[in-house]
Order: C-alpha cells, then sequence, then structure tokens
C-alpha cells in the first residue's frame, strides 16, 4: 500500500501538499468476550499525516470534489502496555469532501501497516488474546472538520475507528478496535480547488456498461490456534459478472468454489470427520460493489454458502479489499474474507476477463 499511495502521487502533475500533526485519544471496545480484561485505561497518541490534495490532473478528480491523498504515521498507546505494549501505524488514506464548495467536511478511510510491541506469547504474554502477531494491518475509517486560519493553516478535529488485525495469518486473532478523537493543526494551503477553476479533462471513453465476466483465482495463509503455528493455504476460484453503474460504480454477481486446508484440523478438533477430502470444499455465491478512483477500486461484497459442512461459520460470508486494473483486460485484488466482524483470512488474486 505504500507503494500503491508512491504510484498515485507519482501519477499527480499538479497538487497541495500539506502536513498536519493531530493529538489522539479514545478507549479499546472489548468487541468480543474474553476481551473484557484487555480495557485497562484510556488510549492516547499523536499523528503525522503527509497529504496531497488533488487538482484536476485526472478527470476521476472531479467527479469526487478533488479529493485528497495522504500518509498517515501513528504512535498510539492502546491504554494496557503490559499485554498489548505500544502501537505504530503507516497506513495510506483517501480523503474525501463531503461538500462541493469546499473540504472542511470530509470522510478518511486506508488501508496500511501497523506493528503491535506485544503479541501473544504462550509463555510470557498468554493473555493477549486479541493479537497474535506483530505486523498487521491497519485500517481507519473516520469523518473530519477543518477550520482554516489563513491561507495556509487550519486548526482541524475528527472521530474515526482504527482498526488493527492480520487476518488471521497468525492466530490468536480477535484485533483491536480503537475509537478516536482527534485534534490538530494542518499546514499547507487552504484553498479548495472548484470544478469551475481547472481545465475539465474529459473522460477517454464513456464507461462500457455492459456486463462483462472475470475469472479469479485466489491464494491466502491462516492459521488455527487450536495447532500452534502450523499455516494452512486456502484456494478460491471466484467467478464474477461485473457490470459498471457509472464512472465512480459497479455492481458485481459472483460465485465462488473455495477449498479452505484448515476446515479439515478444524473439524476434527470437534470430533467431526468427513468421508471425503472434496467434502471439506464450500460454494457460495451473492453480490457486492465497486468504488472507482481511475483504475483503481474498493470493494465490498456480502454471500451465502449454498454448501457448506463447517457447522461453525453460519451462513453468510463478506469480503473487503481492493483492486487495481492491469491492462484492459485483467486486474490484481488484496482483500479479507470474514463471517461479520471475524476475519477468516486474506486473499491475493488476480483476474482475467473471459
Amino acid at each position: 500500500f505504500l507503494i500503491l499511495y508512491l504510484v498515485i502521487s507519482a501519477a499527480v502533475v499538479t497538487a497541495q501538499r500539506r502536513i498536519s500533526v493531530n493529538g489522539t485519544g479514545g478507549f479499546l471496545i472489548a468487541h468480543r468476550k474474553g476481551m473484557e480484561g484487555f480495557v485497562k485505561g484510556h488510549t492516547k497518541g499523536i499523528e503525522l499525516t503527509f497529504e496531497k490534495a488533488f487538482t484536476g490532473s485526472a478527470s476521476w478528480h472531479g467527479k469526487y470534489r478533488f479529493p485528497s491523498v495522504g500518509l498517515a504515521l501513528g504512535f498510539l498507546d492502546p491504554g494496557n502496555p503490559a499485554q498489548l505494549g505500544k502501537a505504530i501505524s503507516l497506513t495510506p488514506y483517501m480523503r474525501l469532501p463531503l461538500s462541493s464548495k469546499n473540504d472542511h467536511l470530509s470522510f478518511r478511510f486506508g488501508l496500511g501497516l501497523g506493528i503491535l510491541t506485544k503479541s501473544y506469547d504462550q509463555k510470557d504474554n498468554h493473555k493477549n488474546i486479541a493479537i497474535g502477531s506483530a505486523g498487521n494491518a491497519s485500517i481507519i475509517l473516520g469523518f473530519w472538520y477543518k477550520t482554516p486560519l489563513g491561507k495556509n493553516a487550519a486548526m482541524q478535529t475528527g472521530i474515526q475507528l482504527q482498526h488493527f488485525s492480520n487476518g488471521a495469518f497468525k492466530t490468536p486473532n480477535l484485533g483491536i478496535n480503537l475509537p478516536l478523537l482527534s485534534l490538530g493543526v494542518q499546514f499547507g494551503n487552504q484553498k479548495k480547488v472548484q470544478l469551475s477553476e481547472v481545465e475539465i479533462i474529459p473522460e477517454s471513453t464513456e464507461p462500457d456498461r455492459a456486463a462483462k465476466y472475470y475469472i479469479s483465482p485466489r491464494f491466502g495463509l491462516k492459521e488455527l490456534f487450536i495447532t500452534g503455528a502450523n499455516k494452512y493455504p486456502t484456494y478460491t476460484l471466484h467467478l464474477s459478472r461485473v457490470r459498471r453503474l457509472s464512472n465512480k460504480y459497479s455492481f458485481t454477481c459472483f460465485a465462488d468454489v473455495m477449498y479452505n486446508s484448515s476446515l479439515e484440523e478444524e473439524m476434527a478438533y470437534r470430533n467431526i470427520r468427513l468421508p471425503h477430502r472434496a467434502d471439506y470444499m464450500q460454494i457460495g455465491a451473492g453480490a457486492g460493489m465497486e468504488n472507482h478512483y481511475g483504475n483503481f477500486a474498493v470493494y465490498l461484497q456480502m454471500a451465502a454458502y449454498l454448501y457448506s459442512k463447517q457447522p461453525e461459520t453460519g451462513i453468510f460470508y463478506h469480503r473487503l479489499g481492493v483492486k487495481q486494473n492491469v491492462g484492459r483486460s485483467g486486474y490484481v485484488s488484496f482483500g479479507i474474507k470474514s463471517h461479520f466482524a471475524t476475519a477468516d483470512y486474506l486473499e491475493l488474486g488476480c483476474g482475467i476477463k473471459l
């Protein structure tokens, strides 16, 4: 994601650069049973950001009211130094203004890398059932409001949720959720670009609204807490039908054939044994939306199992991830498959148009 941020930044011909420093405070949510003892004190920290405001070098900038792309470096004390230590995050993000007149109120979302200085250890930190590895994903979602203090400075405040998790790559992995309130100062040109002030770059082509079909093999790795540090590969064949609704959105419906090699071990632990290896396969189908930013997209999918012998997961599963188009006929993707708030595994895949 750092590489992605640098690529996006390099593609910007003209951009307003801004830096900010924000103080943050909040608390840790005990979102799962067994985590009540994790809440020892308040969360506090500091965040440094470097941001570039898009000013019309691509046609999609105006459609999103000239958003900004940035990189946030955060230092947090989650409030439980004995079990969680400190949290350090490097999170590329995008900030979308919610008004065409100014960018005072905006929505910010990002996905990057987080490091927890203390994670689960069977001998020294066995009560840390939330974080199983030092390296984790850092996800931020929040709303920000700023008040300009002249042409080159602004006061800003934000309310956001920051999540740390490794997607079950290493267990235990309940993850931690930190609601945060921030207050800080931003330095840099505060003038918002208006659509009337830039030369409109027309779309090279109107979006092709005809349905397209893709086949996408995907691969992942996950751990089971009950078996220790063994890594189990996951394989998915994702077949999708994608229809572009506009320059900003697409609708997709899909079917999945999945083989998660950890299921055999997990079900054996519960004294469930199936006669054939193929019985551990899962088949699902669902629908979702894609939000496009040029050749880059964020996707959210909801689906249901049509065939699954695993009793613990329930009927529904979900995906959240990102895609980058490669040429005119393919893409690469990275995302997380989950059962509501419980991560199942991370997926890396590629798609080819049929």
